[in-house]
């Protein structure tokens, strides 16, 4: 290694031989371990001697041994007497991180955003009439739309075909009916140009076009969030012009639900008539050790529920709450006159003794059931509360997925027909549901039952939602009770 003291020899020949030898200086320091000093004062007498590293550039050393040009730069530094390495240093201070980035952009919000700004200036161009008459018949077509569409989905076969029918049905008798709205008012435009009323016009049509794409985005979004496309779907819940407009605006008209129905090919029900609201992040979900203590627990006292109705064979999951008595979903059984119970043991016939749409919850009696019952928690739980779903998903095996409460919350949504508003306290999991889980039990590790498995999320599938405890308790009670046939309304799907 080339020492300052040599570097600066007298002798040219010396300065040659040594400059000949090796291009690079090195500088050394005390043992302590710090940063090394600029590349600027590299070659300076006394630089680099506070950090304990040694420092390789490059350059032309002249006869006091000064670089004659600045040198480029630093390669990388090492400790003195330690081999050269370009690898990550553990003794080194960590760089800084990267600056922080927001939230993502959402896509449904540029793009209405886009259309506000379009509709305006559309709407200065053509007028308060035009718009009137044209937006008109534009709703006028949804909702003739919304009408006619379950009807005539019910031509096809298959979920995707009946939900792509509905919006085709939809949304073209919403097209057809705007354009013939919009030649009535384009008369009606030239009638009020005549009557030099064109400025009033043009301001109360950017006023109407504002509003109306408002309105009409908001109608869009409430159906189409159901759709069977989770990255719309998503971006949808998290929209936050739409967001804002929902917290406003009453839930869309139960005509536009049944449309919201008929897209949504998961074969759960709706848990929400308007947005749901945002998710408050993953929590802890439960051990192996805890999942096995909860299979051991709860599986002999969960069964399978099936039937045939409504053209199809309807498959779910129920659980054994007191002898002979199952709980199921509405929709598991609807349309179905005798749902059977299958068990370890076997088939068992059953009889509904409680049928509840708005809260989709039955109860069925059965008999020659030799199952233990479980337990149901009559009090909430709290965000971060492990447990099991229990089920057989797509009628298959037996099958456990670990669960844990995100947040609970009283949801307010749509029946199981998709008509009528009803209310129901929700606990929002972090789990895998899938159909078939419908009905389930939600369990902690001991086997206590928390929760029914009722649907899930159509923007994320490790989203799902069970009825709280604590309601289902109470209609169990009032079955028992009243212990009477209650039938199965009619078919959900």
């Amino acid at each position: 290694m080339a020492s300052p003291s040599s570097a600066g020899s007298p002798s040219r020949a010396s300065a040659t031989s040594s400059s000949k030898r090796s291009s690079e200086t090195r500088i050394t320091g005390p043992a302590s371990h710090r940063a090394v000093r600029s590349p600027r004062l590299l070659g300076r007498p006394g630089a680099g001697r506070r950090g304990g590293f040694t420092a390789r550039t490059r350059g032309k050393m002249g006869d006091r041994g000064e670089y004659m040009h600045r040198p480029r730069r630093v390669w990388w530094a090492v400790p003195t007497g330690g081999r050269c390495s370009p690898g990550p240093r553990d003794d080194l201070p960590s760089p800084p991180p990267p600056p922080a980035h927001g939230p993502p952009v959402n896509l449904v919000d540029i793009v209405l955003l886009v259309l506000l700004v379009a509709s305006i200036v559309h709407g200065v161009r053509l007028g308060a009439a035009i718009q009137v008459l044209s937006f008109g018949g534009f709703w006028l077509g949804l909702f003739i739309g919304a009408l006619l569409a379950p009807h005539i989905a019910d031509a096809v076969s298959g979920s995707v075909a009946k939900a792509v029918v509905s919006l085709i049905v939809v949304f073209g008798l919403a097209a057809i009916l705007g354009g013939i709205g919009r030649v009535f008012g384009v008369r009606l435009w030239r009638v009020l140009h005549r009557a030099r009323l064109a400025a009033a016009d043009a301001g109360l049509g950017a006023i109407i076009a504002f509003a109306a794409t408002l309105l009409a985005s908001w109608l869009v979004a409430s159906i189409l969030v159901s759709a069977p496309a989770p990255r719309l779907s998503s971006e949808i819940r998290g929209s936050a012009i739409l967001g804002a407009l929902d917290g406003v605006l009453p839930p869309a008209p139960s005509v536009f639900a049944r449309i919201q129905r008929l897209i949504n090919t998961q074969g759960f029900p709706a848990v929400f008539a308007q947005l749901p609201p945002a998710t408050t992040g993953p929590v802890t979900l439960p051990t192996a050790p805890a999942l096995r203590a909860a299979t051991l627990a709860a599986s002999p006292s969960t069964v399978k529920v099936q039937g045939v109705g409504c053209g199809q064979v309807q498959e779910g999951t129920g659980f054994v709450v007191a002898p002979n008595v199952v709980v199921t979903n509405a929709h598991v059984v609807a349309g179905i006159l005798n749902p059977r119970v299958y068990d370890r043991v076997g088939s068992h016939r059953s009889e509904p003794i409680l049928f509840d749409p708005a809260f989709d919850l039955a109860v069925l009696r059965t008999t020659g059931m030799t199952d233990p019952p479980l337990r149901l928690l009559g009090t909430n739980v709290g965000r971060g509360t492990q447990g099991a779903v229990l089920g057989y998903p797509g009628g298959g095996p037996f099958d456990v997925e670990p669960a844990g409460v995100m947040q609970e919350f009283d949801a307010t949504g749509r029946d199981i027909y998709g008509q009528g508003l009803t209310t129901r306290p929700v606990y929002e999991l972090q789990a895998v549901v899938r159909p078939g889980n419908s009905g389930g039990p939600l369990v902690e590790p001991d086997g206590t039952v928390i929760g029914v498995v009722f649907s899930r999320s159509a923007a994320d599938p490790n989203i799902g939602y069970a009825l709280a405890s604590p309601g289902v308790g109470t209609r169990v009670h009032q079955a028992e009770v009243t212990n009477s046939p209650s039938g199965t309304g009619a078919c959900a799907g």
